[in-house]
């Protein structure tokens, strides 16, 4: 092992597992349960329990709930844009623990916490071109009437509307998502969603003119217009199973999605009351994005990249089952997400990092994870996808993607109005660059701050997106390029 480092097998970084070094925390014990999932991000951190006192936030802070009936405002110009057509992630360019020292200086100018000096404005004619797209959106709801009357949906932080924190008090320990910083774009305080503002599940909510959907822990108990059951966290694989691999889930709850689903079949009943045998027959169900939190566990649980990879055809597998089981208990249309690039997220690329630039592409991140796992992953969904609707013809099942609108993202920033310099940088974090990831000091807890333009950023805290990044997903989803169909096409 380097000094600092991570352990190197054969196969570079395939062979690599996060360090106890790296990480500045005590080695695990070798052989057993090594990981502790930290509260408040998708993913366990290695040797980290709960904070300690004087870091937990304050009693008394948990989220307070949004009204769901309050509305979006219109659509910005960025949101409209079209996606640039994308190849696949190049070789390997620079990367590593340090960047070149003008990338450095570049995000150290980008951040009004690090510097006075705010991030770098659009080019002229971006603003031109935003003012006219803005000229011409009026929101993301479309003149005609949408056929879905509600939503209901799965999955993990991408998609938790405050599941998670209604959980924990009082079982667990304070959570950073329930203060400030999260929820201050749109909300103007935390609501239990891993963001600074709204997740692609609300844009689609307002696309389709549709309140926010609630969470099914919540204190709103009318269901009428949908029930969310995602909960940050949550895994495909169940927690008996991954607790039978040795790996440790802290807290230990039972939020897979086998459990979200026995939430929805005890909820099913109510949901249909009145409404016959067909009383899904204008409800959009999102299932996921899943699988991150699986691979995660195992990345930080001091296993390799290829270990982790022997497990995704049965993540598929329970993903692919839940989908049949809903379309079984009569939902007729279904959106699918796929997995963003694990490899490109700051709290991967800080407990992974290697000191050989090889190990990285053109973007800085992690090439042979993204290609072992979340593509691998990606592809095999894809397929089971084909053959779902070959066995339920009779069922719309829409193929959503993470993975390359977040590599559009990195190619071309500017485009998407973002800062091209603090892609891979977290806007609310400590430690500052490259990647502003500290897991003694996360977003959320006493003294760590937020940017100064979140708008501009892609990275929220560490392992989550932006409310700007997620708005240009969902026009992706409504719109396509990436959702098969586009969501709007079925709604109308």
């Amino acid at each position: 092992m380097q000094p600092g480092g991570l352990r190197s097998g054969p196969g570079g970084l395939t062979g690599r597992t996060a360090s106890s070094a790296t990480l500045g925390t005590t080695p695990p014990p070798r052989g057993g349960a090594t990981a502790t999932h930290h509260p408040g991000l998708d993913g366990p951190v290695v040797g980290l329990g709960a904070p300690s006192p004087e870091m937990r936030p304050q009693a008394g802070s948990y989220a307070r709930g949004e009204k769901n009936t309050r509305r979006h405002r219109p659509l910005a110009g960025n949101a409209q844009r079209r996606f640039p057509t994308m190849t696949e992630e190049g070789g390997g360019l620079w990367g590593g623990v340090e960047r070149p020292p003008n990338v450095q200086t570049s995000i150290k100018k980008s951040f009004g916490y690090i510097s006075k000096t705010t991030m770098r404005r659009p080019h002229t004619a971006f603003h031109v071109l935003f003012i006219l797209l803005c000229l011409c959106a009026t929101g993301y709801s479309s003149g005609s009437k949408s056929r879905f009357t509600s939503i209901i949906s799965f999955g993990d932080s991408y998609a938790d509307t405050g599941n998670l924190v209604r959980w924990a008090d009082p079982v667990l320990p304070p959570l950073p998502i329930s203060n400030p910083q999260y929820g201050e774009t749109f909300f103007g305080h935390p609501t239990g969603r891993t963001s600074d503002g709204r997740l692609v599940l609300d844009f689609i909510a307002d696309a389709l003119g549709l309140p926010f959907v609630p969470p099914y822990l919540g204190k709103e108990k009318n269901f009428s217009a949908g029930v969310n059951f995602a909960v940050a966290g949550a895994p495909a694989l169940n927690l008996t199973y991954l607790q039978s691999q040795n790996l440790t889930l802290n807290p230990p709850i039972r939020h897979s999605l086998d459990d979200q689903l026995v939430w929805f079949h005890t909820l099913k009943p109510s949901l249909c009351s009145g409404k016959g045998a067909n009383c899904f027959d204008s409800t959009l169900f999102v299932m996921g994005a899943f699988g991150g939190n699986d691979y995660l566990s195992f990345l930080f649980s001091n296993r390799t990249v290829e270990q982790a990879r022997a497990y995704v055809p049965k993540v598929v597998d329970s993903i692919s089952r839940g989908v049949e089981a809903l379309i079984q208990s009569g939902a007729k249309n279904i959106v699918v997400a796929d997995i963003f690039p694990l490899g490109c997220i700051p709290a991967v690329l800080t407990a992974l990092a290697s000191r050989d630039k090889a190990d990285y592409d053109q973007h800085g991140c992690l090439a042979t994870l993204n290609r072992l796992l979340p593509r691998y992953h990606n592809s095999l969904l894809r397929r089971r996808i084909k053959v779902l609707r070959s066995k339920y013809p009779h069922a719309t099942i829409i193929s959503a993607e993470y993975y390359r609108p977040f590599i559009a993202f990195l190619h071309e920033p500017a485009h998407f109005g973002l800062n091209s310099s603090t892609t891979l940088f977290a806007c609310c974090g400590a430690g500052g660059p490259p990647y502003n990831v500290d897991f003694s000091a996360q977003c959320g807890q006493p003294g760590v701050m937020a940017c100064a333009r979140p708008s501009e950023a892609l990275q929220w805290d560490g392992f989550h997106l932006t409310d700007a990044a997620h708005r240009i997903v969902a026009d992706g989803w409504l719109h396509g390029p990436y959702a098969d169909p586009p969501i709007l096409h079925v709604a109308h």
